[in-house]
């Protein structure tokens, strides 16, 4: 669509520029100022036929511009473009609102939890305790005749055993209470396996550990664009704000001056062209402002794009 208003836009221009060419022509014949055939007509005459070139030109343009917006739209192209709304450009430095951001950060989330649980799988460890306890009381035949034999035995043990590895202790004693006396046992072992699996979990963890790195950096640079993006973006806007401010001083100057030049030519004090050539300022304008509004509506899409 705002081709199609700058395609128009130029049309009306040209096509004002070249009636302006030929009536100047046609009444410097009439006054004798020029001569069919000299060099000085010779010269407007071929402006004035480049004109009409530049003419046909844009409006073969037009017609091409039309035809892909019937087929693009799928609708007919209206005769006026009207009612072009103001845009909505409020814009929230926001990265985690982002869709791709939060993308990012979901995975980043990802991999740390696969890591955690890949390390919890490979330093797993199994403790095993147990204990016991035990009295035994009995009777044996001495040369001076039967002896009571009281023992209490107590015994402990721990085993802790993980990946590749596994170690077992145990401690213990038995008293005698006729002696009075304690017999205590202590026992260690422990075995170490070098099991080639346990080489390919720490290879496992370091690719899941890059996993995490590359996640993080993908994250820091999704941020990082969606910051880029949005000063760009306001940027646009400050920039959209003051041509679009700017422009409508120009409307309300040349409106205002429109109503002047009819005042003046009611009273005689202007010619019918300058009203005409304010008539057409300010024609001029109302495309310069709805290709302006469109370019705004433009960056409004940007600014929704930034959240997607």
């Amino acid at each position: 669509i705002g081709a199609l208003l700058n395609n128009e836009k130029s049309i009306k221009s040209t096509t004002q520029k070249l009636e302006d060419a030929k009536k100047e022509l046609s009444d410097k014949l009439i006054l004798g100022q020029v001569k069919k055939g000299s060099l000085v007509y010779q010269a407007q005459d071929q402006a004035i036929r480049l004109s009409e070139g530049t003419l046909k030109s844009l409006e073969a343009s037009r017609d091409l511009l039309i035809r892909q917006f019937e087929s693009i739209v799928g609708v007919p192209y209206p005769d006026e473009i009207t009612d072009i709304r103001e845009p909505d450009l409020s814009l929230a430095m926001n990265a985690e609102g982002s869709t791709s951001v939060a993308s990012k950060r979901i995975d980043v989330q990802k991999a740390k939890e696969t890591l955690a649980l890949r390390k919890a799988q490979y330093t797993n460890k199994n403790l095993v305790v147990g204990g016991n306890i035990s009295y035994t009381n009995s009777e044996t035949m001495t040369n001076i005749g039967p002896k009571a034999q009281n023992h209490l035995t107590l015994g402990g043990s721990a085993a802790l055993a993980g990946k590749g590895f596994s170690v077992q202790g145990a401690v213990g004693g038995t008293y005698d209470f006729d002696k009075g006396t304690l017999t205590p046992v202590v026992a260690i072992s422990g075995a170490w396996s070098n099991d080639p699996a346990s080489a390919k979990d720490e290879l496992e963890i370091r690719q899941l550990e890059n996993e995490v790195l590359l996640a993080e950096i993908a994250y820091n640079n999704a941020v990082d664009e969606h910051i880029q993006s949005s000063i760009e973006v306001q940027n646009g806007i400050a920039s959209w704000q003051l041509e679009y401010a700017l422009l409508l001083q120009t409307i309300r100057y040349n409106e205002d001056l429109l109503k002047q030049q009819r005042e003046l030519f009611e009273n005689g004090l202007v010619t019918k062209k300058q009203v005409e050539d304010a008539v057409f300022t300010v024609e001029q304008d109302e495309y310069e402002l709805k290709a302006l509004l469109l370019k705004g509506l433009q960056l409004e899409n940007e600014i929704k794009r930034l959240m997607i």
